[in-house]
């Protein structure tokens, strides 16, 4: 039996996971994957998630300059890996 990647991270990386799943060509900030997970902003945790799935190979996380008054943002996508990882 292959025991998924993200088996013991638990609901959330699945969730997180899946959100990222379904726009798998597109960067998302993290305001368009709260919108998509239905809540205001992400969470310290939420973040810490997606810093796991990075290691594990899932996602891609870049780090862009931008013309908001902290002058950044990071942006998500989907790897080829996390494309084929079975989610919930």
């Amino acid at each position: 039996m292959v025991e998924k990647v993200t088996s013991r991270l638990g609901k959330q990386s699945d969730m997180l996971l899946r959100v990222l799943k379904e726009t798998p060509e597109d960067w998302l900030t993290r305001s368009d994957i709260a919108r998509l997970l239905e809540k205001r902003k992400l969470s310290s945790y939420d973040i810490a998630m997606l810093e796991v799935l990075q290691e594990k190979g899932l996602i891609e996380i870049e780090h862009r300059d931008n013309r908001t008054p902290i002058g950044y943002e990071f942006v998500y996508r989907i790897t080829e890996q996390g494309l084929t990882e079975s989610v919930g």
